[in-house]
């Protein structure tokens, strides 16, 4: 699981534009708006357990995503892995994912390139610049859509298996157990 940021002026920064003129967005906006935080925990099922919330995360506002958002769509045995951001290493968001048979595992420092998730925060993140909402509204229904219909289950199952043959992603889209040996190959390849 992981957090990102968006806001309201997201563009792209790159374009096409006929030989000999300037590509020019006369769309974007001048100010960015509030920074929102996005939440979300990936699983071979794709993304899951979204919130927002308009500023930065903080220790009572994770405590509430894992509390209420997060534990309900886990199951016993399950693991999060988690970046080392300050309010992910709180005792009291340590204590409510444990006490419901949750195991939690740190990625090492500045080490994004392990986490899965990143690569379909990339992915929203670039939707959402080519579907340019400029306010609340339009930003909320973006990303409903893009959350639901875009970032699919394949999305998932590909970032969480990346590096296990065909076979591994097959038998873990099929079956309960093979979703937990996935992730558990999955751990172990972050832990190593």
């Amino acid at each position: 699981m992981d957090e990102t940021g968006i806001h309201l002026a997201m563009t792209r920064l790159y374009g096409r534009a006929p030989i000999g003129e300037r590509l020019y967005d006369s769309e974007a906006p001048e100010h960015r708006g509030k920074n929102i935080s996005l939440i979300g925990g990936m699983s071979i099922d794709g993304l899951i357990a979204t919130f927002t919330i308009v500023g930065s995360v903080n220790t009572d506002v994770f405590l509430f995503y894992i509390q209420e958002i997060l534990i309900p769509r886990l199951w016993a045995g399950a693991i999060i892995v988690m970046d080392n951001l300050s309010v992910h290493h709180a005792s009291v968001v340590h204590e409510a994912i444990e006490a419901v048979g949750v195991q939690v595992v740190f990625l090492p420092p500045y080490s994004p390139e392990f986490s899965p998730i990143e690569l379909c925060w990339s992915k929203l993140k670039q939707l959402l610049c080519s579907a340019k909402a400029r306010t609340s509204e339009a930003l909320d229904q973006t990303l409903s859509k893009v959350i639901n219909e875009c970032i699919s289950d394949e999305d998932g199952s590909e970032a969480i298996t990346c590096g296990c043959s065909s076979q591994c992603r097959s038998r873990a889209k099929s079956a309960e157990v093979a979703r937990r040996r996935v992730t558990i190959k999955l751990m172990l390849l972050i832990i190593h």
